[in-house]
């Protein structure tokens, strides 16, 4: 099921948690500790940013989950964009 955004909307794929580390040592981390982040899928109309594609932070609580790893959330709630260190 593909769903387009409408208004002011954003729709994200959020990030799974590692499992394990580079050297292999498993990493135990609930989800509410980890920072809510992930990648732009599509954007409504209304966004005045371009976000598509982007990995951005997010504002945890603001957002609506449709399936396992599908959020739509406002773009007053990206908080910013993730710059991963190369």
């Amino acid at each position: 099921m593909k769903i387009q955004p409408t208004r002011d909307i954003i729709h994200l794929v959020v990030d799974k948690p590692k499992e394990k580390t580079s050297s292999g040592l498993y990493i135990i981390e609930d989800w509410k500790t980890l920072p809510p982040t992930g990648v732009v899928q599509a954007q409504g109309p209304d966004v005045k940013g371009d976000w598509v594609g982007k990995h951005v932070l997010f504002e945890r609580y603001t957002s609506i989950t449709i399936g396992k790893d599908d959020r739509f959330t406002r773009e007053v709630h990206i908080l910013g964009e993730v710059e991963d260190d190369a």
